[in-house]
């Protein structure tokens, strides 16, 4: 038998409603990440390339080269190009908008779980999000687009389950999932599927319900794309932009696929309770069957290489949805022995919390002190070269210089490469590939943790000031007090 289709209606209005969880919970977010070690912590190389393409103009002469792949979309460098623009630019004072969207995005979790079933619901997932060890990385302790990819999505998201009782919710949602893909270019075009693929469920597809979401979706993407262009430098950027919006930007999440699950272990008890209690008609219900419709794009998406945020909390909401029916249908008794069995998992099986174990990698600072050395000690024309990839951003962003990729470094007067490359090249080679133009051989200068900078010209080389004698400076571990400057 063949449904009829049945247009979006335009009755009903759902309405955000500022509640105690709302507040509250965005305040933890600043709390937590926005003081501490880990906001001040070094960039790392991802960060230092987005850092590097957001301002070129302060810190690099050559203008913005994205050492990590595809160039990042112009709505991201626009964003991450604020905080340099009314601040010092501290390794904090860059993160601080991104906590301020991830604080926004865990309101706006809180508000998912509302416009699913209820103010509990959207609770406990948001507080997953924020304890669990994706937290820092999706909620603005990384410089990075997740923060906010994150408000966008969770504002479409709850825009689209109103899909078919209010029109308004279609334009929310069009404009909340344009403004998410030019963030993240392809990692957000599973969004507009959704929307169309919930139409189709709740019966409501026709060209007139989905030109209400599309519409509102393209006009948001090329809106914020252009004028973000324009904003940061319409030659470079304009020619970019096509490249830029097809491209995946997410990061990857900070954990293996398994030890996310892991995370959500323990409340694989009130799970299973949630499970066994499903009230008559379940199938039917239609909040469960957005959670799977958007775990399904998600992970379709991720199997076409896409990023795991999505999915990671789709499986959030639907573990927290679960565990929150078991609480809710069961006997007090058996909530509590479930309760009593989630808390002692959660003890045995994960590790401290995120905010009480956080510590910097040596090499994170070790990288910094070796780009201010180079900074400080070399002569503005002296060739830079990286052996390696892993350091080439960072040491151009503090290093304030053009640094040559591997591929150059024959052509550099000194070469920053880590420490067992610099004694494979010094004890390993023999005398006529030592000597050899290809591969001339380096000469320590200073070592910084596992990061040495070594001369690689003559001993007297004409451009390497400063730099003719044997090895003057060794570290193993910089200041971690040190401040960022």
């Amino acid at each position: 038998m063949r449904h009829r289709l049945e247009p979006i209606a335009s009755e009903r209005r759902a309405r955000f409603r500022l509640t105690l969880p709302t507040i509250l919970l965005p305040f933890l977010v600043v709390v937590l990440l926005g003081r501490g070690d880990r906001i001040r912590a070094p960039l790392d190389e991802r960060e230092a390339d987005l850092a590097l393409a957001s301002q070129p103009a302060r810190w690099m002469a050559a203008g913005p080269a994205a050492r990590s792949g595809a160039p990042w979309t112009p709505a991201t460098t626009a964003l991450c190009s604020i905080a340099p623009l009314a601040m010092p630019s501290t390794e904090r004072n860059l993160r601080l908008p991104g906590v301020a969207a991830g604080a926004l995005a865990i309101a706006l979790a809180v508000v998912l779980g509302e416009r699913l079933y209820a103010t509990r619901v959207g609770l406990l997932a948001a507080g997953l999000l924020l304890l669990l060890p994706t937290g820092p990385a999706l909620l603005g302790a990384r410089l990075g687009v997740e923060p906010w990819f994150l408000c966008a999505m969770l504002a479409s998201l709850a825009a689209i389950r109103d899909l078919d009782e209010s029109r308004r919710s279609a334009r929310v949602a069009g404009i909340a999932a344009g403004i998410a893909i030019a963030l993240a270019g392809r990692d957000a075009l599973w969004l507009p599927a959704l929307a169309l693929a919930w139409l189709w469920i709740r019966r409501a597809a026709d060209l007139r319900s989905a030109a209400a979401v599309l519409v509102p979706c393209l006009a948001a993407t090329l809106a914020l794309s252009l004028a973000s262009a324009v904003a940061i430098g319409p030659a470079a950027s304009l020619e970019a932009l096509p490249a830029s919006l097809w491209a995946r930007h997410l990061g990857a999440l900070p954990e293996p696929a398994g030890r996310l699950l892991l995370g959500l272990a323990p409340l694989a008890p009130l799970a299973a309770m949630g499970v066994a209690s499903m009230p008559e008609g379940w199938r039917a219900d239609g909040s469960l069957r957005f959670l799977l419709a958007w775990l399904l794009l998600a992970a379709v998406d991720l199997r076409l290489g896409g990023s795991g945020v999505p999915a990671w909390v789709a499986a959030t909401y639907l573990v927290a949805t679960l565990a929150t029916w078991g609480i809710a249908r069961v006997r007090w008794p058996t909530a509590i022995a479930g309760a009593v069995a989630a808390a002692a998992l959660a003890a045995t099986l994960l590790p401290r919390p995120w905010p009480s174990s956080f510590r910097t990698p040596v090499e994170t600072w070790a990288a910094r002190e070796a780009a201010r050395f180079v900074r400080r000690t070399l002569p503005p024309e002296t060739t830079v070269a990286v052996a390696d990839e892993g350091v080439g951003s960072r040491l151009a962003y503090y290093g304030r210089r053009e640094v040559l990729p591997p591929e150059q470094s024959t052509s550099a007067d000194v070469l920053v490469l880590g420490q067992d490359e610099f004694r494979s090249r010094t004890s390993s080679a023999g005398p006529e590939v030592r000597d050899s133009a290809s591969a001339p051989r380096p000469h320590l200068v200073a070592q910084f943790g596992p990061w040495v900078v070594a001369r690689v010209k003559g001993q007297a080389s004409g451009s390497g000031g400063g730099l003719s004698g044997p090895a003057n400076e060794r570290r193993t571990a910089p200041p971690a007090a040190e401040k960022s400057e």
